[in-house]
């Protein structure tokens, strides 16, 4: 939340209280006649509502508002105010009120309008030859519809904003500015409005020393506030350029790129990203659902999007081969299906990976385990120990999984096998192997199954499987068992105990194999060491909810019999608060011996 104070001084607010008055250990000092000590309090819940509350017998009136003495206003949208001979203007940087989601509705139904012209006209044209041909006619078209195009005064003004926000953020994270296609002329919107740019970060006080994610907060929350209150500072043809150049953008990120995903594929801590068969998006951000805002214009570009995508990996989808896996150029993983799986349209599901790999340490500092832990999974992998990473789905399974395997020493050689390559390794000496789907005639498919039998013959150390889902599950214990201790893979599950099951299950699906239950259970008693149970717990956070010694089979039951060695447990503290955490439970491992001389430390255990 921004303060500004008469339209010249801009101050942050904490992400607490925050208190406004004359005295100079207030968190804002205003001097004033009128000015009490401690005039305003400013402060944000849990839920992240931030709230104005009235600290004197003087009632506060603003844009449509009056505050009493004690009473507190919800700061969810743009407030003025007057105190004293001061005027304070409030300013949110996530605003998303009925006006904005009106401009948003007509930006959407414009470029429907638009994206539907130049399919009408292109119909009528004599057929191209297709390719780049195709596109500079498309852009030609575009181009046309876009000179003639009447905007509104308010969705000009609106556009223009927009356009400046993301050319200043760009700026601000040292993003590649993306040249604009215009008849012959070539150049990005960046450098072309350079001096209008630079106004505007003069009087939101970007100086050079601001890091860019507290660059970007100022820019979202005050550049519209800049534009209102300083009418001369956006020219009208700067600003109808900058309407009618983001335009131009979001059209041809509509019918050659991504669509609005080209947006959302640059803001790097959104988790999920989700697009319905009503075009409607919703992101996963900070562990918590939401509607982006953004929409696809149809059924249509949604389909083109995904075959833009799965077409550079050799794959397809089609009526006859409605469901696809594969990765967007990032590396993120894409799952689509359309007609006739998907009854009202294609639906598309973009799980997204940190650019910088997790590291341990960075785990340790949110939470997911402790330091203690740590060792002890970092000492099990150096000595050889058989992993299973059991967990939901966005557990973390594939991150810690990366993680752990980071950690196998360089001089052993690691075949990877996925259906979608995700996992990067820090290790020269790799070999992934991925997974292809059918072709057009339904055969020549390369499963993980097969691959996984393949690896065997690769002179691997180490085998790692994305994840198990069928057949290959027996494949991989047997490799567990033949000479390739230390492997790992993942499997959903929602326990320990439901992740054996659930491999005899899987296990049992080999094709051409029929073991019995109790040769099955000996096989995982014998091949794996460890189970690593991850889940997503309360506010979406990931946590270790136990990890699990596989010590044998009883012979009696014939039930595999695991002991657990930490365990989420919720304590209690010397306040009587409980807190929740990954503790030892006291069982020490029987291979505890073996991960000591692997560099492990006695103080693991505790």
């Amino acid at each position: 939340m921004f303060l500004i104070i008469d339209r010249k001084r801009i101050v942050r607010l904490r992400p607490d209280r925050n208190t406004i008055g004359s005295r100079p250990d207030a968190t804002v000092c205003i001097a004033g006649s009128q000015i009490a000590p401690y005039h305003v309090e400013i402060t944000v819940d849990e839920t992240g509502v931030w709230g104005l509350r009235n600290l004197t017998s003087q009632t506060l009136t603003g844009n449509g508002f009056a505050v009493a003495e004690g009473n507190v206003i919800a700061l969810n949208q743009p407030v003025e105010m007057r105190l004293g001979e001061h005027v304070l203007h409030f300013r949110g940087f996530a605003e998303d009120g009925p006006v904005t989601q009106s401009f948003r509705q007509k930006t959407f139904d414009l470029e429907s309008a638009l994206h539907g012209a130049i399919l009408d006209r292109l119909r009528q044209a004599p057929p191209s030859v297709g390719g780049k041909q195709e596109q500079r006619s498309v852009e030609q078209e575009l181009e046309a519809q876009l000179k003639n195009l009447r905007l509104e005064k308010e969705l000009e003004a609106y556009l223009c904003t927009r356009a400046l926000i993301e050319l200043m953020v760009g700026r601000a994270h040292g993003y590649g500015a993306r040249a604009e296609a215009h008849g012959k002329e070539t150049m990005s919107a960046e450098a072309k409005h350079n001096a209008l740019l630079r106004r505007i970060e003069a009087t939101l006080e970007l100086d050079s020393e601001r890091a860019a994610p507290e660059k970007a907060e100022r820019i979202e929350a005050l550049v519209p506030w800049a534009i209102q209150t300083h009418p001369g500072l956006v020219g009208p043809t700067d600003r109808r350029d900058l309407a009618i150049g983001l335009l131009r953008q979001q059209m041809r990120d509509q019918m050659f790129g991504l669509g609005p995903l080209e947006a959302l594929e640059k803001v790097r801590d959104i988790n999920d990203i989700m697009v319905l068969p009503s075009g409607q998006i919703f992101i996963e951000r900070g562990g918590i659902m939401q509607d982006s805002g953004l929409r696809m214009l149809s059924p249509q570009v949604s389909r083109a999007v995904v075959e833009r995508i799965v077409s550079r990996e050799g794959r397809r989808i089609d009526h006859s081969s409605p469901m696809v896996d594969a990765r967007v150029a990032d590396g993120s993983r894409l799952n689509a299906v359309i007609e006739p799986v998907a009854v009202d349209g294609p639906a598309l599901t973009i799980r997204r990976f940190p650019s910088k790999r997790l590291t341990i340490d960075a785990l340790i500092d949110n939470g997911t385990l402790t330091k203690s832990v740590a060792d002890f999974l970092r000492a099990c992998v150096i000595a050889r120990k058989s992993i299973l990473i059991s967990g939901g789905t966005g557990s973390g399974k594939t991150t810690l999984l990366n993680e752990l395997a980071s950690h196998v020493p360089k001089s052993e050689r690691i075949i990877t096998v996925e259906d979608t390559a995700e996992i990067k390794l820090p290790q020269t000496h790799v070999v992934k192997l991925q997974a292809k789907p059918p072709n057009m005639e339904g055969d020549t498919a390369v499963t993980i199954r097969q691959l996984v039998r393949n690896a065997l013959r690769m002179r691997p150390d180490r085998i790692i499987v994305g994840e198990c889902r069928g057949g290959e599950a027996l494949d991989m214990l047997q490799a567990m068992n033949t000479g390739h201790e230390g492997s790992m893979t993942t499997i959903h599950a929602n326990s320990a105990a439901d992740a054996v099951r659930r491999l005899e299950v899987i296990a049992m699906e080999a094709e051409g194999i029929s073991l019995p239950v109790r040769a099955l259970r000996e096989q995982i008693a014998s091949a794996l060491d460890i189970i690593v149970q991850v889940s997503r717990i309360k506010h979406r956070v990931r946590r270790i909810m136990s990890i699990s010694e596989v010590v044998g089979m009883d012979e009696e039951s014939g039930t595999v019999i695991l002991e657990d060695i930490y365990e989420y447990r919720r304590l209690k503290s010397k306040s009587a608060v409980s807190q929740a955490r990954l503790v030892f439970t006291g069982y020490v491992p029987s291979f505890f011996d073996e991960i000591l001389l692997a560099g492990a430390e006695l103080a693991c255990l505790h």
